[in-house]
């Protein structure tokens, strides 16, 4: 599935509540499906540096495949983050894909674990997949660990998740 796509699209119903960014956004979203990379990420950017969650998970998207940026996963890993600890499901479950493989960021199970977990608790429909794909690689005290700290992140409103 493509999450990004996905994202763009629940984001598009709701531009009619959000009118003084959706502009921006909305300019972003047709750039980029005109594949006019470039003019999507001047718009997103500075979105995403005021702290727009979903231009800072369509940054993170266009740095992991490298669509008019240089590849680059350890800057997709700072975006999907900074829109994870906003709540973003679909940021969630892809750190914790990367969080997985290692990409961007050190390979981490429980890290996984815990972004898997909490993708979960929102309805993501791939992370239960995942974190049952992680759990089989992990121990039992690992897994109890991820779920503890999943925990401690929700409970501190993303606050505490590293």
């Amino acid at each position: 599935m493509n999450f990004l796509l996905a994202a763009m699209t629940t984001t598009m119903m709701l531009l009619g509540a959000t009118p003084v960014s959706a502009g921006d956004f909305k300019s972003g979203f047709n750039a980029y499906q005109k594949r006019d990379y470039s003019t999507a990420l001047r718009e997103w950017t500075p979105l995403a540096e005021n702290g727009d969650m979903n231009a800072q998970y369509n940054l993170g998207h266009m740095y992991r495949l490298g669509k008019g940026v240089s590849k680059d996963y350890t800057e997709a890993a700072e975006w999907y983050r900074k829109a994870a600890n906003q709540g973003f499901s679909n940021a969630q479950y892809t750190l914790g894909v990367m969080h997985h493989y290692g990409r961007g960021v050190k390979r981490d199970y429980v890290k996984a674990h815990l972004w898997a977990n909490i993708a979960e608790k929102q309805w993501h429909m791939e992370a239960k997949q995942l974190r049952k794909a992680l759990a089989r690689k992990m121990t039992p005290d690992a897994i109890e660990e991820a779920q503890r700290r999943a925990k401690i992140c929700l409970k501190s409103n993303y606050k505490n998740c590293d």
